[in-house]
């Protein structure tokens, strides 16, 4: 088990104001979840016009969501296939795009 501990993040709170340095306590997974620990994190055009209030999002959120990082929990309860699927320890790599699943790319990855 890992000890909950404070992180630190990008905030947006509101739409056309700066984003803030926010601390927070490290989430724990539920059932069919897993905690990834982040090792990069994009930020990208979209996140620009949420910023902007360009595009609806509820606030306050994270900033950044193309993230590369390392599954280091499992959620309390979560099913054999997840725990198979995501061993602790696995690298894993989150984007904001959905895949097709049907392209010879989409054929090669295993997706949620």
């Amino acid at each position: 088990m890992l000890a909950l501990v404070a992180l630190c993040m990008e905030l947006f709170l509101e739409p056309n104001k700066p984003v803030t340095i926010e601390e927070f306590q490290m989430p724990r997974p539920k059932a069919g979840e897993v905690l990834i620990k982040t090792k990069a994190c994009g930020v990208c055009h979209s996140d620009l016009h949420v910023i902007k209030g360009e595009i609806p999002f509820p606030s306050p959120c994270a900033i950044g969501h193309e993230i590369t990082g390392e599954v280091v929990e499992h959620g309390k309860l979560s099913d054999r296939k997840t725990i198979e699927r995501f061993p602790v320890g696995s690298r894993v790599v989150g984007a904001f795009i959905m895949p097709c699943g049907n392209c010879f790319y989409c054929s090669k990855v295993t997706f949620l």
